[in-house]
């Protein structure tokens, strides 16, 4: 495959990016754009391309980008073919494809966990600790279990709740204990999951750079629609050793339904949105 041009000046520095315009990048720098737009930060604005974009580049020449599958892809023929013909680059396709992987890798393998603010769970302790049938449970690992399911003591709980948050308020209790994310709690996603983050992710390349319109080969079958594309793409990096991928356009589908409600910007993705 033909490499990148290496951005000159300190590889850490992510303002040396400001003029990297690298045309085998070109596929990567349009779906960043569209996942965080250059400026999506107000102190960023006019200094830098997307910041995802940036982060890509600068985890790809750290050598934290999975390359592992490179021969597969360069000696694939159906999976040129399939590329080529539905109008795209098949250099500028590897650089896509090691993004969405290495992207769909940190977002759903090592995902990171998500907390709260103060006032949120203060709101749900006073919404729900005196309803019937209700009981507050407080564990100390491998110590002590206090449970409380007298009713009067539950009411005087959300009374004291909400006489905090009504004399602290909203504002200042949030500005103290805010939403954070912890950088040592790593959740990992399910397989499944993960295969509908990088098949999202493609449609979305999709819509910026359409393919062409083929017709197909064979009666109800088509050898270059583009879910098949995703699908045997699914296969070659690991997401699944089911053959089916190879075969079927219509697998990647399931996947697509059974997380429809989901979103990819649910997901806070260290490496690359910070």
């Amino acid at each position: 495959m033909k490499e990148l041009a290496k951005p000159t000046g300190d590889p850490t520095e992510v303002f040396t990016l400001v003029e990297y315009n690298e045309p085998l990048a070109e596929y990567v720098h349009k779906l960043a754009e569209k996942i965080k737009p250059n400026g999506a930060y107000e102190f960023y604005k006019g200094m830098l391309d997307s910041q995802v974009y940036v982060n890509f580049i600068h985890r790809y020449f750290d050598n934290k980008v999975n390359t592992s599958f490179i021969d597969e892809y360069e000696d694939d023929e159906v999976l040129k073919d399939m590329i080529t013909t539905l109008g795209y680059d098949f250099n500028k396709f590897w650089y896509l494809l090691l993004f969405i992987n290495d992207l769909s890798y940190c977002a759903c393998k090592r995902e990171t966990e998500f907390f709260k603010s103060a006032f949120e769970y203060l709101e749900e302790i006073h919404r729900y600790v005196a309803e019937e049938g209700a009981e507050l449970t407080i564990r100390v690992k491998g110590k002590k279990k206090v449970e409380i399911i007298d009713h009067k003591t539950l009411d005087l709980i959300k009374q004291t709740v909400k006489d905090i948050m009504d004399n602290v308020g909203k504002g200042n209790l949030n500005s103290l204990y805010p939403k954070y994310y912890s950088f040592n709690v790593v959740k990992e996603n399910s397989d499944s999951y993960t295969i509908w983050y990088f098949a999202t992710l493609f449609l979305m390349f999709y819509e910026l750079v359409p393919p062409k319109n083929i017709r197909k080969k064979k009666e109800g079958f088509n050898s270059y629609s583009k879910k098949l594309l995703i699908s045997r793409l699914v296969y070659l990096v690991g997401l699944s050793s089911n053959e089916s991928f190879l075969e079927s356009e219509y697998i990647i589908n399931g996947f697509l339904k059974q997380y429809k409600n989901s979103s990819i910007y649910d997901k806070m993705v260290i490496e690359y949105f910070f």
